[in-house]
């Protein structure tokens, strides 16, 4: 099955083609693998992995937290078409 992560930033819609094994980050910093360059998100914000055709994302301990459907998350979630609701908005797409 394939994934898209699409999320909008300050230089318009992105997206990242997701495949097992596949590991990703999210921050501000140019380093991340996705670059969001918002100061609402933290240097190494999230971690997005794929493994078996699913995909889980992680908080880093980031300082406004990652949000799965409108809650925070306190501890590795499975992504499902939806959203995170964190600016910039990210969703998943399949």
């Amino acid at each position: 099955m394939r994934i898209l992560l699409a999320f909008k930033s300050k230089n318009g819609d992105k997206m990242v083609d997701l495949f097992d094994g596949l590991v990703l980050f999210a921050g501000r910093i140019l380093e991340c693998d996705i670059y969001l360059p918002s100061p609402s998100v933290s240097r190494k914000h999230a971690v997005f992995a794929m493994r078996d055709g699913l995909c889980g994302v992680k908080d880093l301990d980031s300082s406004n937290g990652t949000y799965l459907n409108g809650e925070r998350l306190a501890k590795p979630s499975r992504l499902k078409e939806g959203g995170l609701p964190f600016p910039p908005s990210w969703t998943m797409k399949p």
